[in-house]
């Protein structure tokens, strides 16, 4: 779930079920698109509302992650999460052991199986404001300022 376009359609690309948060019919859309409701999700936006509906659109014992840094609270039916037995977890890295994540990842990249080139957006130290705003925004995934010496 994802509020900027330019966002679903890559993650649709890369054979994720892309949905409009802010679209009334979303529930309805992620039960037809998971036979009932997601085993997981992955928030990348912070946005209250987006987790709120990541957590609803969860069957029993569906897994939610948050990765994305926005508010520090978030109202979330804790009855839904007690009676359905759904987890919210946070996601450091990915969870990843570093050592074997990261050559992985190079690997995947040589083999042209991981186009980082398509998710990452480079920004020179004096365009960091804008880096914020493009991320603000949903107009680049993942913005990346490069010190060049």
């Amino acid at each position: 779930m994802d509020p900027a376009e330019q966002r679903r359609e890559l993650a649709a690309e890369f054979g994720a079920v892309a949905i409009d948060p802010t679209d009334s019919g979303a529930g309805q859309a992620i039960a037809a698109a998971t036979d009932g409701g997601a085993t997981h999700a992955l928030d990348t936006t912070g946005i209250p509302e987006v987790i709120k509906q990541a957590v609803r659109a969860l069957r029993a014992m569906g897994e939610l992650a948050v990765v994305g840094l926005g508010k520090p609270e978030v109202a979330i039916d804790i009855q839904d999460l007690l009676f359905k037995g759904k987890t919210i977890r946070g996601c450091i890295e990915g969870d990843a052991q570093i050592h074997e994540f990261i050559p992985a990842l190079i690997d995947l990249y040589t083999a042209g199986k991981f186009p980082i080139d398509r998710l990452v957006t480079r920004y020179r130290p004096d365009e960091f404001n804008q880096a914020i705003a493009d991320q603000a925004a949903g107009r680049v995934i993942k913005p990346v300022v490069v010190w060049e010496h």
